[in-house]
C-alpha cells in the first residue's frame, strides 16, 4: 500500500489545523471569507458572537517591508484583534514585532519562519499577551507563544510556571542545542520544536500529557527521548523524520498519531497495553526516493497478544504486515529499537529469559533448595535399603553354616553300561 511521506502529510494537515494558542473569552468568528485591503494589509472581517452588530479586523497578509513591524490598532477603522493562520509568515528580515492593546488571537502558524526576529513586545494595556525578555506570553504567562529566533538560543530553560508550549514557538530554531523543561508543562503544541535539527536528545517532564502533531517532526539529529510516566498522547508525525534508534513508551501511553515515528531509525518497538489507538504508519514506515512511504518487512512490534499493538502489527487494511512478538500482560521488560532484546533468535530469547526470571526470582531460589533437599533425602534412602539388604543377606548364611547342610549343584550322574 502506497503512503505519502511524512513531510507531505504534514502540509496536508497545517492546511486544516484549526487551534488557536491564544483567544479571547468571547470568541469571533469569520464572515463569509472575504478579504479587504488596507494599505499594506489584507483583512478579513470577524463578527462577535454574542453581537452581530460589532466587527473586527483579522490580518491575513501583510505585503510591506519593514523589519520593526509595528501591528496597527485599527484597519478602515475597525479594530484588529486577530492574525489569521498564516499572518506574517516567511518574512526573514523582520527584526522586532509589537502587538497591539486590541490583539486578543492570532492563528497557528503567524510569525512562523521568521529566523531573524530578536525580540516581542505589547502594548501596555493588552489583556491577553505580555513579553518577558522579549519573548511573547499569552494565558496570564502559562503559555509561551512564539520565541524570538533571532536571539539564536542554544541551551535553552523554560520559565517555571508554563504549562503550555505553543505552536511553532521554536519552528526552525537551527541554534537550539539542549531544552529544560518545567515540571509545570502539560502540553507541547503543534510543530513547536519541529526542523530543530541542532536536538540530540531531550528529557521530557513528568507533568507532561500530550505531544502535539508534528512536535519534534524533522528533527534530523534527535536520537533520544525519554517519555514520562503520565504521558497519554502523541500526535501525527511528532516524531517522524527524526534519527531516534529506541524509545521507551510509557504505560498509560492512550493515543499514537499517524506516522508518528515513520522515517526513524527504530527497528522495534514495544507497545504498551494501555494504547487504545494507533495511526496508520506510526511504526516500521520509510520514505522511498519518490516520495512514498514503505513498509520495512524486518520491522518488529512487540506488545500483549490480542491488543492494539498486535492488530496494527496484522492491519492488512492499512498495509501492515510486521512480525508481532507477545509479551505477558503487566510486564514492562523490553526496551524497544533493539539495544535489549535481539528478536532474531526466538529460541535462544526464550531461553536467556527464562534463564533470567528463574535467577532474579526469589521464588526460584527456594524452589531450587527445595529440589536440592529432595536429591539428598532420596540417597539416604537408597543407601539405607542397601545395608539393609547386605546385613540380610549375611544373616541367612549364618543360620545356613550353623545347622543345615549346604545346598550344592548335584553332579552329572555318570552313564551306566547295561550288559
Amino acid at each position: 500500500m502506497k503512503r505519502l511521506c511524512a513531510a507531505v502529510l504534514g502540509a496536508g494537515l497545517l492546511m486544516t489545523a484549526a487551534a488557536l494558542p491564544c483567544a479571547a473569552e468571547e470568541s469571533s468568528e469569520e464572515e463569509n471569507g472575504k478579504l479587504f485591503t488596507s494599505g499594506d494589509y489584507t483583512y478579513s472581517l470577524m463578527t462577535n458572537t454574542n453581537d452581530s452588530e460589532k466587527t473586527a479586523a483579522c490580518i491575513e497578509s501583510y505585503s510591506g517591508s519593514d523589519t520593526d513591524l509595528v501591528i496597527p490598532e485599527e484597519l478602515d477603522g475597525l479594530d484588529v484583534i486577530a492574525l489569521g493562520s498564516y499572518a506574517f509568515t516567511s518574512m526573514h528580515e523582520l527584526e522586532t514585532v509589537k502587538l497591539p492593546e486590541t490583539m486578543i488571537q492570532f492563528g497557528e502558524y503567524a510569525f512562523a519562519d521568521c529566523p531573524a526576529i530578536k525580540s516581542y513586545t505589547v502594548a501596555a494595556d493588552n489583556p491577553y499577551f505580555e513579553s518577558k525578555d522579549g519573548v511573547l506570553y499569552c494565558d496570564g504567562g502559562t503559555t509561551l507563544a512564539r520565541y524570538p529566533l533571532g536571539t539564536e538560543p542554544t541551551d535553552l530553560t523554560i520559565p517555571d510556571g508554563v504549562t503550555e508550549l505553543g505552536n511553532v514557538a521554536f519552528t526552525g530554531c537551527v541554534s537550539l542545542k539542549s531544552v529544560t523543561f518545567p515540571d509545570s508543562l502539560k502540553k507541547i503544541a503543534l510543530s513547536c520544536f519541529s526542523d530543530c535539527t541542532g536536538l540530540t536528545e531531550i528529557e521530557l517532564p513528568p507533568n507532561l500529557t500530550e505531544i502535539g502533531a508534528f512536535a519534534f517532526n524533522n528533527c534530523t539529529n534527535l536520537k533520544s527521548v525519554t517519555f514520562p510516566d503520565g504521558l497519554r498522547t502523541i500526535g501525527n508525525a511528532a516524531f517522524a523524520a527524526t534519527a531516534l534508534e529506541s524509545v521507551k513508551l510509557p504505560e498509560g501511553l492512550e493515543t499514537i498519531g499517524q506516522q508518528a515515528f515513520c522515517e526513524t531509525k527504530l527497528t522495534t518497538v514495544l507497545i504498551p497495553e494501555s494504547v487504545t489507538d494507533i495511526g496508520f504508519s506510526a511504526f516500521g514506515w520509510g520514505a522511498a526516493q519518490n516520495g512514498e512511504l514503505i513498509m520495512d518487512k524486518s520491522f518488529i512490534i512487540s506488545g500483549v497478544a490480542g491488543s492494539v499493538a498486535e492488530e496494527y502489527a496484522n492491519d492488512a487494511d492499512a498495509g501492515n504486515s510486521f512480525k508481532f512478538i507477545a509479551i505477558e500482560s503487566g510486564k514492562d521488560e523490553l526496551e524497544a529499537g533493539g539495544g535489549i532484546v535481539d528478536h532474531h533468535d526466538d529460541d535462544r530469547d526464550a531461553v536467556t529469559a527464562s534463564a533470567a526470571e528463574q535467577e532474579n526470582d526469589p521464588q526460584n531460589g527456594v524452589s531450587g533448595v527445595v529440589r536440592i533437599i529432595g536429591i539428598v533425602v532420596c540417597a539416604v534412602l537408597i543407601l539405607l535399603i542397601l545395608i539393609v539388604a547386605v546385613f540380610s543377606g549375611k544373616g541367612k548364611d549364618s543360620k545356613k553354616t550353623a545347622g543345615q547342610p549346604e545346598k550344592t549343584e548335584p553332579d552329572k550322574e555318570e552313564p551306566k553300561n547295561e550288559t
